[in-house]
């Protein structure tokens, strides 16, 4: 190796390494902000409860008002636990910022933080409305992720050459598994 490759090695390691560092003291200064899930009285649970299997399954045509019109009762469970997400859905759909999904890609729903687009999959249709807003709320929480690490799991790719996900989905996962335990338990402790 000569001279001139190890210092530009050597450089470019430094590079990366100072960006790294500045993405994370990015994170420590900025707080994302993660949305507040409500505590549900009995009132709300058994209306969550008596709308948790109304997935008519789109199946046949996969119509954008049909996927539109299949989401309501999932909103209105999202309205009850966490406002936020329906909020949010609902300005995605209203920007033309949803995309039905109709072969199946092997996931659900993701989001493309680049083109501020929620990709919903038709594989989704065939949950129960719970499930398909703990989906959504996952969606969310990638839509509210800081910038940081959305570069800084492209900077590992970069450098480990395969997708290091776990940057950005352990945020995801943690926030829909609240949603599941307010949705299905009716707590919000967590």
């Amino acid at each position: 190796m000569t001279v001139a490759t190890l210092r530009y090695t050597t450089i470019t390691a430094l590079a990366l390494l100072v960006i790294l560092g500045s993405l994370s003291v990015c994170e420590f200064i900025i707080e994302e902000e993660v949305p507040r899930i409500r505590s549900l009285n009995v009132r709300d649970r058994e209306f969550i409860m008596a709308h948790m299997n109304t997935t008519k399954g789109v199946y046949s045509n996969f119509k954008e008002e049909e996927c539109w019109d299949e989401l309501q009762t999932t909103l209105l469970i999202l309205d009850k636990v966490c406002p936020e997400v329906s909020e949010w859905v609902r300005d995605r759909y209203a920007n033309g910022k949803i995309v039905w999904e109709k072969e199946n890609s092997g996931t659900y729903a993701k989001y493309d933080y680049i083109n501020k687009e929620l990709t919903f999959n038709r594989i989704s249709f065939m949950e129960n409305d719970g499930i398909k807003a703990s989906i959504l709320a996952h969606e969310f929480r990638h839509s509210r992720q800081k910038f940081t690490k959305f570069y800084r799991s492209v900077v590992a790719c970069m450098i480990c050459r395969e997708p290091r996900t776990i940057l950005v989905e352990n945020d995801a996962y943690l926030f829909e598994k609240r949603v599941v335990i307010a949705i299905f338990l009716g707590r919000n402790d967590l």
